[in-house]
Parts: C-alpha cells; structure tokens; sequence
C-alpha cells in the first residue's frame, strides 16, 4: 500500500502484481519484495520482511521422483 500510495483495503492481487483497484497503478511482486527486503522506503516504525496470512496444505501431497534419459 505503501508503494502504490493507497489504502490497505484498496489493493487486489492480480496477474503477478499488486494494483490499486480501480486504477491503472501497480507493482509487480519483485518489486514489492525487494522494497520490503531492502527497506530504505519505508514509513516510520514499519518493520522490514513480509508476513503470511496463510498456508496451503494440499491434502494429497506427492513426492515425485523422477529420471531424465538423454542419448
């Protein structure tokens, strides 16, 4: 929100950005990360890294195991 100068509520994460909803604005997620991993642009008191909300956890989870054959 920070970047992109809007409100938290106002971001929506689509196609490999993060936009303003409504508008034109946007930062591709490297970016986002880089800021936040860098941290020389960030608002007083505001910790540098990134934070998850969430886990996916499939519930068939495999450990492919494979052989590549070249001749």
């Amino acid at each position: 929100a920070h970047l992109l100068e809007a409100d938290e509520g106002d971001i929506v994460i689509e196609n490999g950005a993060l936009k303003v909803a409504g508008t034109d604005k946007q930062v591709p997620w490297f970016q986002m990360a880089l800021a936040a991993y860098t941290a020389h642009n960030l608002p007083g008191g505001m910790e540098p890294g990134l934070k998850e909300t969430s886990f996916y956890d499939p519930s068939n989870f495999t450990f492919p195991a494979g052989c590549y054959v070249c001749e």
